[in-house]
């Protein structure tokens, strides 16, 4: 079936299939487009198999496609962003022309290219390997000239534009981002995007996007280009201007304007305004195009992880240099390495499997340190080469000793340690005995000496008969024991008190009963005294040295506290009760809250703290009164209790999102509705009706309802009413749906529901009070919910699209305001309405009377 847009015919096809071939890319010529030169074709996802396409699509092709059959041509690929995702079904393929390079194409640009404009699933990002896929599919279905292979995107088809050239570098003509995000950045890999020439767009004051990330794109490329890396892109913009900036051989200039610089792979144009939504101002760029369609890659050779094994060389070892080639739509013949820059030349690599290359090289001894700049060289059978940036950074380490290292200071203690020596090559040597040895031999894998007396430590490391300067070290261990202080002498008190306790070394030990004792380190420990107590200290290290037991007795005559006052309640409104007081005493230990339900029989609850005023009692019930009283209280005793304050906790109660769903083959009506309370109370529904508007609300039966009218939690809930014959279908009527917690309830209405079901297809699409009088509305019924719908004159031009309402689409019909479209009244005559749903489409005829 053919959609017809503002200039632009689109077909979709559905349920064809072609074998795509992904090993390579045919030579054959291309088999038939989809659709015709200069038109924009739907080409559903199922089309072909979705292994080898796994992207829906729209397809344009330039309007001299069909009049050259024998010719090649330009292909374009365009990644659109996150709000037009879809399943690539024919309904939802036309997102794709809501903005960007799909809706100018719609609205009658051309371009003298192949474009495909692909549509990503819904809540999934762009995949690097799927594109790969599509540019694979358009080379076998399509004309296209592979020198000339060019990718587009916009937002978060901005992002896959980069992510798809970081991964595929080489086979592209050209790239251009539009403000694409940084999510997708791998630093390591950021050297493939200098393969492809790419002009980015992005807007300072982007706050979808953050303005920030291009420059990420472009730094992370540019600093594995050049070392030392190079002022960021960003550098020297004059802010608030149009500019575009570009780089030469390390710097970077910018130029106000939108123009480009022939001469360069990257540029980067900055726009002040607009914030994310600059695509237009892109798209509508003839110097785009220009750009563009001006660049060619006939060397389309993927070079990818340059790479030296050790990541660090040393000069007089051997380093193996690496990298993968594959060639896309042609052979890669051979790849050399360029080593001048460490005393190697230029080398040839040799393939092994997996299309990887490598040299194996003796880094000479007379190599100086420091970062060395590599080119890796791919050449295919044209004699056509790609060449790859690799910065290794060499050391030259002289003719010298192995390095021992682990070894800690001199240093007295009071417990074992274990000393862990390296040695950075082989061997190092240690001994406890003396300078003069016995030594002992350890390699690379390191040695672990423990120590647990007073020694020292003499370690070299020695190679080749060059040994290096014996160290010493000391560990000395200290004999005392730990000393305990911090304990006052005995003495009588009114009221407790607290014990700070220090130990001078690991460990010091406490007891009030003089047996359990409790271990503290040199951090300290309080010790609470609320009662009379002996208190025995003493000190103990890790080898065993133990100071004398000191004791200190501490006797305490306690009152008990005063009571507190204004005790008062509070409502928090969440089935909470906070009650708060007056501090009277300063000698209480905590407050005791006691609870009763009947204002009689109080009940200890809990304790709140010493020096509170306040305590939270939470969860409580509904329509349950609570009294409290509180007293203070130590070890002395316990105060008077306060009086009595009591109070109901508040029920909080709402339903609403109330929908219904009519089943017309079973005679139900599904409700859905959100019911919230604050308590743990259950809830009760009770369910009514009537006619829409007016008439006496009707209960709704129990036995009528399937669903539970009792609920335990708040959340989303759904009953089912199977209502009576006696209803007519026709009517509209009221839905009220009452919670009801103890004596707290709460009601919502949904009005004008319909008992019939939407329809589910087009077969009896009809227009009401046909013909109609252009000061009333022209409604067609019997529709889906689902339904597009616009309106032509006979002649083919399109009048108006119209959008129906929700409650138009809950009751199956769309309306057309005859008073007044596009600001004029509508004009006497036949018009045909368009309506698709559900991957189908029928036309129904709207008269409108003089």
């Amino acid at each position: 079936m053919t959609h017809t847009g503002t200039n632009k015919p689109v077909r979709c096809l559905i349920g064809l299939a072609i074998t795509l071939t992904l090993c390579g890319i045919s030579a054959r010529m291309a088999s038939a487009a989809q659709g015709s030169q200069g038109r924009i074709t739907f080409v559903t996802n199922g089309t072909f198999n979705r292994t080898a396409v796994p992207y829906g699509y729209l397809e344009y092709l330039p309007t001299n496609y069909d009049s050259l059959p024998a010719a090649r041509f330009r292909l374009m690929i365009f990644l659109h962003g996150i709000g037009e995702r879809g399943s690539g079904s024919s309904n939802e393929l036309i997102w794709l022309q809501r903005i960007g390079l799909p809706k100018l194409l719609r609205d009658g640009k051309d371009l003298p290219a192949i474009v495909l404009m692909l549509q990503c699933p819904t809540n999934q990002l762009w995949s690097a390997d799927y594109i790969y896929k599509m540019f694979i599919h358009a080379t076998n279905e399509y004309r296209v000239d592979y020198d000339r292979i060019v990718l587009t995107g916009l937002s978060m088809g901005g992002m896959g534009s980069w992510d798809f050239t970081q991964h595929y570098p080489g086979i592209l003509a050209a790239c251009v981002p539009i403000c694409g995000p940084a999510g997708m950045q791998h630093t390591s890999i950021a050297i493939n995007l200098a393969a492809t020439p790419i002009w980015t767009f992005h807007a300072t004051n982007d706050t979808a996007a953050p303005a920030a990330d291009t420059p990420r794109w472009i730094d992370a490329m540019r600093n594995m280009q050049y070392e030392p890396n190079p002022p960021g892109c960003v550098t020297g913009y004059p802010a608030g201007t149009w500019a575009t900036g570009h780089d030469n051989n390390g710097s970077w200039t910018w130029l106000a304007g939108t123009n480009y610089v022939t001469d360069t792979k990257i540029l980067y144009t900055r726009i002040p305004v607009n914030s994310h939504y600059i695509w237009d101002y892109v798209y509508n760029n003839s110097y785009v195009y220009e750009w563009m369609f001006s660049r060619t890659n006939p060397a389309r050779i993927m070079l990818t992880n340059a790479h030296m094994t050790p990541d660090i060389g040393t000069n007089g070892t051997t380093v193996t240099f690496g990298a993968f080639a594959h060639g896309f739509a042609t052979a890669v013949t051979g790849m050399t390495i360029d080593l001048t820059s460490v005393g190697g030349g230029v080398r040839t690599m040799t393939i092994g499997s997996g299309a990887e290359y490598t040299n194996a090289f003796a880094l000479p001894a007379a190599v100086t340190s420091g970062m060395k700049k590599i080119s890796v060289i791919a050449t295919e059978g044209a004699g056509r080469s790609r060449t790859n940036t690799l910065w290794v950074m060499v050391t030259n380490t002289g003719i010298q000793p192995p390095t021992v290292s682990g070894a800690p200071s001199s240093l007295t203690t009071n417990k074992p340690f274990t000393v862990t020596l390296d040695v950075d090559r082989n061997f190092g040597y240690w001994s406890t005995n003396s300078a003069s040895g016995p030594y002992q031999q350890f390699t690379t894998a390191g040695t672990a000496i423990s120590f647990s007396r007073t020694e020292t430590l003499w370690y070299f490391g020695a190679s080749n008969g060059i040994s290096g300067i014996t160290n010493s070290v000391t560990y000395t261990f200290d004999t005392a024991a730990p000393a305990v202080t911090g304990a006052p002498n005995s003495f009588t008190t009114n009221r407790s008190f607290t014990v700070s306790l220090d130990v001078n070394e690991n460990y010091g030990y406490w007891s009030t009963n003089g047996s359990a004792y409790m271990s503290f380190t040199t951090t300290g420990t309080n010790i609470i005294i609320d009662r009379t107590a002996v208190l025995s200290v003493y000190g103990r290290d890790m080898l065993g040295n133990s100071s004398a037991t000191n004791t200190y007795t501490y006797t305490l005559v306690i009152a008990p506290p005063a009571a507190p006052s204004g005790l008062a309640i509070q409502d928090l409104g969440t089935m909470t009760l906070k009650l708060s007081w007056t501090d009277n005493a300063a000698n209480e230990s905590a407050f005791r809250i006691y609870r009763s339900t009947n204002g009689t029989s109080f009940a200890y609850l809990m304790s709140a703290g010493a020096n509170s005023t306040s305590f939270t009692d939470s969860p409580l019930s509904a329509g349950v009164t609570y009294w409290y009283r509180i007293s203070a209280t130590n070890s002395g005793g316990e105060s008077a209790l306060t009086a009595a304050v009591s109070q109901q906790p508040m029920v909080h109660l709402s339903v609403s999102n109330i929908s219904a769903e009519p089943r017309t083959d079973t005679r139900t009506l599904k409700l859905s509705y959100m019911m919230i309370k604050n308590c743990t109370n259950a809830a009760t529904i009770s369910l009514e009706y009537r006619t829409a508007n007016s008439g006496v609300w009707v209960a709704i039966p129990a036995a009528d309802i399937i669903g539970t009218g009792t609920l335990n939690t708040s959340g989303s809930f759904t009953n089912e009413w199977n209502y009576p014959s006696s209803l007519n279908m026709s009517e509209r009527y009221d839905i009220r749906v009452t919670a009801r917690v103890g004596a707290s309830s709460v009601t919502d209405v949904l009005s004008g529901v319909s008992l019939s079901a939407p329809a589910k297809n087009l077969a009896n699409a009809a227009v009401l009070n046909n013909p109609c009088r252009p000061g009333s509305d022209a409604i067609i019924v019997r529709v889906p919910g689902n339904v597009t719908a616009t309106i032509y004159s006979v002649s083919g031009r399109r009048i108006t699209m119209l959008n129906p309402t929700d409650a138009d689409r809950s009751a199956g019909r769309v309306s057309w305001n005859l008073t007044g479209t596009n600001g004029k009244k509508v004009s006497p005559g036949v018009y045909l309405c368009h309506l698709v749903a559900n991957a189908e489409t029928t036309v129904v005829k709207i008269m409108v009377q003089p």
